[in-house]
């Protein structure tokens, strides 16, 4: 399945492709791309990963002018 809210797509996959400007940028379990750097390279924007009890890792965009 094809899904734009990456909460839900890192919450329901088995294996994300993570693809920006149509290329493939990395392929593989969710668990694996927790990663704030990465995932900010790849959609452009300023990532936070934060952990919710009883929920798990959530990721969060941060506001351009928050830093």
């Amino acid at each position: 399945m094809i899904l734009h809210d990456i909460n839900q797509a890192f919450k329901m996959s088995d294996q994300l492709w993570l693809i920006r400007n149509g290329r493939l940028i990395a392929q593989g379990a969710p668990s694996r791309y927790y990663d704030e750097k990465l995932l900010s390279d790849i959609f452009n924007i300023s990532i936070h990963i934060v952990t919710i009890p009883n929920y798990g890792h959530y990721i969060i965009e941060l506001p351009a002018d928050s830093f």
